[in-house]
């Protein structure tokens, strides 16, 4: 096993995977293209989630960052929160009741 499988194992959150996976296809997000360790954000009042999403080219392979070494570019996204998460994976989100702009007008 690479050191990296053995930190993965190692975590906490690991055995809520599936879950997590399951909630975010609910919202339309594909698993494949989050990053394990980027923050996923809930924000409630505005019905939304903001996470990273790995940049994938033209032949649908991802895109290597031009600003950091042997990384993938990655790009911020909101999309609607269309099913809220189950509180077994509340621990690896973040949650916040920020009203949109667009709300208080």
């Amino acid at each position: 096993m690479t050191d990296n499988a053995a930190w993965l194992f190692a975590q906490p959150a690991y055995d809520l995977r599936p879950t997590l996976i399951d909630w975010l296809r609910a919202n339309q997000l594909d698993p494949a293209r989050i990053p394990h360790d980027t923050t996923i954000t809930v924000n409630r009042a505005a019905r939304t989630i903001t996470t990273d999403r790995v940049v994938h080219g033209d032949d649908d392979k991802p895109v290597m960052s031009t600003t950091s070494r042997n990384t993938v570019a990655c790009e911020s996204i909101t999309v609607p929160l269309l099913v809220d998460p189950p509180a077994s994976i509340a621990l690896r989100l973040e949650f916040t009741d920020t009203p949109t702009p667009e709300a208080g007008r």
